[in-house]
């Protein structure tokens, strides 16, 4: 009655269980890059693909109905990334990571207009990639960079695998070919012989296109994108036929808010006030509420999943 956490109603073979936690409950079951409601909610752009499957949110919102305050919840961490029909979840590209500004990518992104728009290659590919995609036209009432368009050529394609699979489903095959090739057979990535030949395959304007790879080229030849500040040596000229194109979509690899709480991991209602017995640890509330620090998420689990444990085994037990 005073709203103290005194254990959890769990389901096992189909029927409910009751069970009590002798001193607090600590929740440590995930985001929410599974569940469409809750992304149309909190996220920008639209849609968001995840690279795993699992994690709807079930946690965020048993604390919710305890009145729980939440906290960032547009923030997730992902990029840009690729996403077929034949699977249910994304696929990241290669270049993941902190950047590596000594390594080339092969492609530049255009719009569905046919023009470049963001620097393809961020600091952090995999958190802030995706936030240029995040744009809405309001004179075109959609979102023009949702999916966006990857453009290389064939020696692009001869430097190595586009998609690194990382989901964690044995139902599904999830390889990638060192070569690209079974990609390109599967119609995954599109292949013509021109950049008018792929425009056409993506209904992009095929002059709009081949000024903008024009313009990319001249930026490799004085090793300086001033349009968008690319990193120099990462930069790739688009030369060579056979040309590629692929879809590039926002996806998410896990998310960043949920309930707030405070150093002790205790969940805080709307009004800063802890809940009582109810801790939280890992990504169901995670510390990173506008840039993600690379491989913080499994450095906060470490840390956040101790401090939880030592403060609820510190309850006093409840009769």
């Amino acid at each position: 009655d005073d709203g103290e956490i005194i254990g959890l109603v769990a389901e096992h073979d189909g029927k409910p269980l009751r069970i009590k936690a002798r001193k607090g409950v600590v929740l440590a079951c995930g985001g929410y890059e599974n569940d469409d409601a809750m992304k149309l909610q909190y996220f920008e752009a639209q849609p968001v693909y995840p690279v795993y499957l699992g994690n709807t949110g079930d946690g965020i919102k048993m604390a919710q109905k305890a009145g729980a305050g939440l906290w960032h919840m547009w923030h997730f961490h992902g990029g840009y990334g690729f996403k077929f029909p034949e699977l249910p979840f994304a696929i990241r590209h290669v270049w993941a990571g902190p950047r590596n500004e000594n390594r080339k990518m092969i492609w530049i992104a255009v719009d569905k207009f046919g023009k470049r728009f963001m620097d393809e290659y961020p600091p952090a590919p995999q958190d802030t990639g995706t936030r240029s995609l995040e744009f809405y036209d309001a004179d075109i009432q959609d979102y023009p960079r949702i999916p966006c368009y990857l453009i290389f050529d064939e020696e692009g394609r001869k430097l190595g695998p586009i998609g690194i699979p990382i989901v964690n489903d044995q139902r599904y095959d999830a390889s990638w070919s060192e070569n690209n090739l079974a990609e390109i057979n599967k119609g995954w990535i599109k292949k013509g012989n021109s950049l008018e030949d792929i425009a056409g395959q993506v209904d992009v304007n095929p002059k709009v296109l081949k000024a903008t790879v024009e313009r990319w080229n001249s930026l490799c030849e004085t090793g300086q994108d001033n349009d968008h500040k690319r990193p120099p040596k990462t930069m790739m000229p688009i030369k060579n036929p056979p040309f590629y194109v692929v879809e590039a979509w926002p996806i998410v690899n896990n998310t960043q808010g949920g309930p707030e709480h405070d150093i002790k991991q205790r969940v805080l209602d709307p009004m800063k006030k802890p809940i009582a017995r109810l801790y939280v640890a890992g990504e169901i509330s995670s510390i990173y509420g506008h840039l993600y620090l690379e491989a913080g998420n499994i450095t906060e689990c470490f840390v956040a999943g101790k401090i939880a444990g030592q403060n609820a085994a510190a309850e006093r037990a409840w009769e």
